[in-house]
């Protein structure tokens, strides 16, 4: 039995952050691009091109953050309970790098991600195995094992404190037959087909889904990532998988790049899907340098099919004599509205400290072959140091990224925030040399730790439109005002080093709490915003929090999701110096009633609850909106239980396991579309119910 797809017409999927359900309003549809912010980000071009320089590698800034190495061990196992002897068993470790030069594009707030593969350990006669991990601040860690014959399978460990004792059941295997051909049937000879990513479309929480963007890093020795060709009649075979969907991606000079998703079969079922191609609209282009007109080689070119929220990019190098070509992917169905009709060049050049970051738009997509020259210009080169401020000591591998006061935040203009792309490492004595365009902005500076006291600046004040939006967290927030002849400007950056602050968590009985998530305004991993969840894992009754700000009490907020007991407490130290002890006590709940303005239930309302990082005393709605969440994406910082939440047939919602003293949010849409509604916000004491009366909601 064969199925045909036929380019362009698969059905548009939506997914809400945390929720199973799909969205069809204007707030499903911004969560959905918040999605594919996240897979945007997580995707650095590794495949097929060279790692630009590290400072520091992500064992070094594991070493100064201090964490240990885990070791991690258990047996892999057929689904009867037999041992699998000699299976591979590997580690892929996923973690936000404030060292690492923007391989691909990302928003102001994605940093990069550096990735690691562990060596391939293999099963014994048992099915034993064991293999070392060092535990992330950011991203993911991920346990995989697969053996001949059968579907690869992952676990994903608890971030920051990884499970260390871990049993894996491999199924049989599974795979993807197929066929591609062109518009008139004709099989495509020679096409490369690969895994792209995993998705976990049934599960609650969709960072499942990008969290398994495996494209960028093939593991070693898994053969469900081996890249096949299509033979003599087009047919192509990938096996290794389980049964869960995959997308797999088609690369052919003859026709556009495209993106699908399929579902695996047993590896004796003879189904197979023919996928039909469009053709490919090459561009052909030359990359010369700007002051010399000579070409530039080894430059890498970047191209994006109509907005960068789309994941959907190519990436070649130029040759000797400059020259390239890119064969972009056809636009995605469900982008379009979002920029304009052109494909997007981003021309990386091979020395970043000699040439700005090329950006082309490329019109006329329906042409077969297009041709484009690409001049790399000098621009203007800002250079200095980053130093501490007490010490004047150099810092190395600090993040020092420009961004401009028109294009920052244009998400649905098309094309990338200089922000993106113009991005520099200070080197071993904090040396930094950056070639900017001839454009007014600020440069964002992060340390290579979390060490530094940050900055905070809206997005309004970046653009020079007054204090406005979401806010911007860097550890040095410098601008960049350019005369009409300068060419050249020095700036020298200091960061202020915090302190480190301390506390033990104790249960009722004055036991430490084995373990337990903190959440602190003071805490902030991810980048420039807190978009992403912000959560620290504590454990033996102890956490530490650093760049704490000297002069300032740091409050946090513990939950044990085991116990359901939290708190809110500042933690400055003792007189004697001592840790500060949080002895946590029992959640509150609270209960809330929509109506509408006839006071008859709203039923099936779905309503988001956000936690609201704060320090007590600003009660303010403005100082609100600055630690509140971003609503128009649905980012937000979540705790258990599940952030979302309907009404019942009464209109009633119940909010349970609410930490006291911590501020929290409601957010929602009301039923007519693109309209919000006035967050309400509260606070429980330990065991409080709080009843919030009832709310009108518009219908």
């Amino acid at each position: 039995m064969n199925t045909t797809t036929t380019l362009g017409t698969s059905p548009r999927k939506e997914f809400m952050i945390g929720s199973t359900k799909k969205c069809n309003s204007h707030r499903g549809r911004a969560k959905w691009l918040y999605f594919l912010v996240c897979i945007v980000a997580l995707m650095p071009l590794l495949a097929g091109s060279s790692v630009l320089a590290q400072v520091l590698d992500d064992t070094q800034l594991a070493q100064a953050d201090q964490r240990e190495t885990i070791t991690v061990s258990g047996r892999v196992t057929d689904s009867s309970g037999d041992p699998i002897e000699n299976a591979d068993v590997l580690v892929l470790r996923s973690e936000r790098s404030r060292s690492s030069r923007p391989l691909g594009l990302y928003l102001i707030n994605g940093l990069p991600f550096q990735h690691s593969v562990s060596d391939t350990a293999k099963t014994d006669r048992n099915g034993a195995y064991h293999v070392n991990v060092v535990p992330t601040l950011t991203g993911g860690i991920d346990l995989f094992a697969a053996a001949d014959g059968y579907g690869i399978v992952d676990h994903l460990l608890e971030q920051n404190v990884p499970q260390t004792n871990i049993d894996l059941v491999l199924s049989d295997e599974q795979a993807v037959r197929g066929k591609l051909v062109d518009l008139s049937g004709v099989p495509v000879v020679g096409a490369t087909v690969s895994v792209l990513l995993k998705v976990d479309a049934n599960s609650s929480d969709t960072r499942l889904v990008w969290r398994r963007t495996l494209n960028a890093w093939h593991p070693r020795g898994l053969r469900c990532w081996e890249t096949v060709q299509t033979d003599e009649q087009g047919r192509f075979l990938l096996r290794g998988l389980s049964s869960e969907a995959i997308r797999i991606q088609v690369e052919s000079p003859r026709t556009a790049s495209f993106q699908t998703e399929s579902v695996p079969l047993p590896i004796k079922d003879p189904k197979s899907t023919t996928i039909s191609l469009s053709p490919a609209h090459a561009i052909h282009g030359t990359v010369v340098r700007g002051d010399t007109g000579k070409p530039a080689a080894n430059a890498r070119v970047i191209s994006i099919g109509g907005v960068v929220l789309d994941d959907r990019w190519q990436e070649v190098t130029t040759d000797d004599q400059g020259r390239f070509v890119v064969n972009p992917f056809v636009r995605n169905p469900a982008m379009q509205g979002f920029g304009p009709p052109v494909d997007y060049l981003y021309v990386y050049p091979p020395d970043q400290s000699e040439y700005c970051v090329a950006e082309v738009e490329v019109g006329n997509l329906q042409a077969a072959n297009r041709e484009v020259k690409v001049t790399l210009q000098p621009g203007i080169l800002i250079e200095g140091f980053v130093r501490e401020t007490d010490t004047s000591q150099g810092i190395a591998g600090a993040r020092v990224q420009f961004c401009n006061n028109q294009k920052i935040n244009a998400v649905s203009r098309g094309g990338a925030e200089s922000s993106r792309i113009h991005t520099t490492i200070s080197e071993q004595d904090g040396k930094f040399r950056l070639r900017i365009p001839r454009e007014n902005g600020h440069l964002l500076v992060l340390g290579p730790t979390l060490d530094y006291v940050d900055q905070e600046m809206t997005y309004g004040q970046l653009n020079g439109e007054g204090q406005s939006g979401r806010h911007v967290y860097a550890d040095a927030i410098i601008p960049i005002a350019l005369q009409d002849t300068e060419n050249h400007v020095t700036k020298d950056i200091e960061l202020q080093r915090g302190v480190t602050r301390s506390a033990e968590v104790i249960d009722a009985a004055r036991n430490p709490v084995t373990s337990f998530l903190v959440i602190s305004s003071a805490y902030n991993p991810n980048g420039y915003e807190f978009t992403e969840p912000t959560t620290l894992y504590g454990r033996e009754g102890r956490f530490s929090l650093q760049g704490c700000r000297p002069d300032n009490e740091t409050f946090v907020s513990i939950y044990d999701p085991k116990t359901h007991c939290g708190l809110t407490k500042s933690i400055l130290p003792n007189a004697d110096g001592s840790p500060v002890q949080m002895q946590l006590q029992p959640c509150g709940s609270a209960t809330l009633r929509l109506v509408d303005a006839d006071e008859k239930p709203v039923s099936k309302q779905t309503i988001q609850l956000q936690y609201v990082l704060r320090e007590p005393g600003a009660a303010d709605e403005k100082e609100l909106a600055i630690h509140a969440f971003d609503a128009d994406y649905g980012a937000s910082v979540w705790l258990e239980p599940a952030h979302n939440y309907q009404t019942d047939e009464h209109g009633t919602l119940q909010f349970e396991n609410l930490i006291p003293g911590l501020v929290y949010r409601i957010v929602g849409h009301t039923q007519r579309p693109g309209e919000p509604h006035t967050p309400k916000t509260f606070k429980v004491s330990s065991s409080q119910h709080l009843d919030l009366g009832s709310m009108e909601w518009p219908r």
